[in-house]
């Protein structure tokens, strides 16, 4: 039986060889050797097991001017998958993605509005199997699942609008044992952000400021490609940004907060008190396209107190890059065009002018997208990879 530094050894070198070839696709057994400076015996070992386990695919013989012609190897994005979950107080997206982040099959499921911890574990994975089973995808191919949950999360935690702690980090826990696979947690912001730094539109952008509109106003300050979440994570609360002349009340307790008139929520529980039946954002939306002066109103006064946390944002920050995503975004001019005017009234012009104001509408699913990135965007993602069960590796 193999020793614990053995096999230690063995799984970085595997880490090593896989590295090698994703970044320098087409490279023979002995350019791998030379590469990662390892034995040729034991790179061919390594080597044919990932060509077996398909996570490594040869590519044929190569031109050479002597001997034996090699043959390059290439990382294989298609040999597994992985799963992005995003949960909202009113439906959960699940979109599954190759190792290349390729989406490959989406799934929208809309429920009551409700506590996001309500589904469990159990059901999330039903759900999600559900998908595999419509692509003929085989369960076995997961190595990993990404979370995005209602936040701020803070050291895992997420406070609900009647005070309770949610415990997300028990629920990822509980998911990973369920799966049998890694589960990366993070909030709905976070890795709406993510995906737009890494795939969207702020990927040419080493400074962004994504502004999500959802459940709550969220943002989150991208540098370098990096996420700026400040202590316990609770950095970008932008929904608790007090706009003049508002007066009301936000959950937190205070009056004129964003939140109180632009998330999710609050839009919908203010056209309730207006009058209209409405039981989610598309029905607000939708009456307001068809004429409904007080839900057009409602979403007006949203966009007017965004804009002004927008003008708060630039003055502050000068971001070369504001993103603005989430499902208020479908609401178009009755929304942008307040916004527009009011980012204009309060913004100073200097920075406004250098700063790139892009609206993403989120019908791609964003958030679940980023929530499959933070899966593969883990240092130690290729080590979970090559030590998972489907992998069949023998270095565990």
């Amino acid at each position: 039986m193999a020793s614990p530094s053995f096999l230690e050894m063995r799984s970085r070198n595997v880490v090593r060889i896989l590295q090698a070839v994703r970044q320098q696709p087409g490279l023979s057994r002995a350019e791998v050797s030379r590469c990662c400076d390892l034995a040729k015996s034991t790179v061919s070992v390594i080597v044919d097991e990932l060509v077996e386990s398909t996570i490594l695919q040869e590519i044929g013989s190569r031109e050479s001017f002597r001997g034996r012609r090699p043959v390059g190897l290439i990382f294989n994005p298609s040999s597994r998958i992985v799963a992005g979950i995003s949960l909202d107080h009113s439906r959960t997206e699940f979109v599954i993605c190759d190792l290349d982040a390729t989406v490959l099959a989406v799934r929208t499921k809309k429920h009551a509005r409700r506590s996001s911890l309500q589904y469990s574990a159990s059901t999330l994975l039903s759900e999600l199997q559900r998908l595999l089973i419509e692509k003929k995808i085989d369960w076995t191919s997961v190595c990993g699942i990404g979370l995005a949950a209602p936040g701020p999360l803070s050291s895992g935690y997420v406070v609900t609008e009647s005070g309770e702690n949610l415990d997300y980090e028990l629920f990822r826990t509980k998911l990973a044992r369920e799966c049998n696979c890694p589960v990366v947690v993070d909030s709905n912001t976070n890795m709406a952000a993510l995906a737009e730094s890494r795939t969207g539109a702020a990927r040419d952008s080493e400074e962004a400021l994504v502004i999500r509109l959802g459940h709550e106003v969220r943002s989150t300050l991208i540098i370098d490609h990096k996420q700026l979440k400040g202590a316990q994570g609770r950095a970008g609360e932008l929904g608790h940004v007090s706009v003049p002349g508002l007066d009301e009340r936000c959950r937190c307790g205070r009056r004129g907060c964003i939140n109180a008139v632009a998330s999710v929520d609050a839009v919908i529980s203010l056209c309730r008190q207006q009058g209209t039946a409405v039981q989610d954002i598309e029905e607000v939306i939708s009456a307001a396209l068809r004429g409904d002066k007080k839900c057009q109103k409602v979403l007006s006064e949203a966009g007017r107190a965004v804009g002004f946390g927008i003008a708060s944002c630039i003055n502050v920050l000068a971001p070369p890059d504001v993103i603005v995503t989430g499902r208020l975004i479908a609401a178009g001019n009755m929304l942008l065009t307040p916004l527009h005017e009011a980012i204009e009234k309060y913004a100073v012009a200097e920075s406004l002018r250098s700063c790139n104001l892009i609206f993403d509408d989120s019908q791609n699913h964003i958030e679940a997208i980023g929530a499959s990135l933070a899966v593969l965007l883990q240092d130690d993602f290729l080590g979970h990879l090559v030590s998972s069960p489907a992998s069949n590796l023998s270095i565990s």
